[in-house]
């Protein structure tokens, strides 16, 4: 689906609705492809959510709250193995 940059800031929710669904939105300004615009893989999410099992990430209501530094190589490894 193409969809103007204008349309998008002004309806983006109903392009996020689009794109969960697993449609493709190409943005454009002036007749020019500017963005291209795909939902994420499932597995990604997933790898995620093993890292919050596994306590290597700890994810509330904010933003994700990252290891302390000694053991962030710990934690790329982890994330390169579910990836």
């Amino acid at each position: 689906m193409e969809i103007v940059i204008r349309y998008l800031k002004a309806c983006l929710s109903r392009a996020v609705v689009q794109v969960q669904a697993r449609e493709a939105i190409e943005v454009t300004t002036h007749r020019k492809l500017v963005a291209h615009i795909v939902g994420i893989a499932l597995q990604r999410a997933d790898a995620l959510s093993r890292l919050v099992l596994v306590s290597a990430l700890s994810w509330g209501r904010g933003k994700p709250v990252l290891p302390p530094r000694w053991c962030r190589p710990l934690v790329a490894c982890l994330w390169a193995r579910w990836r």
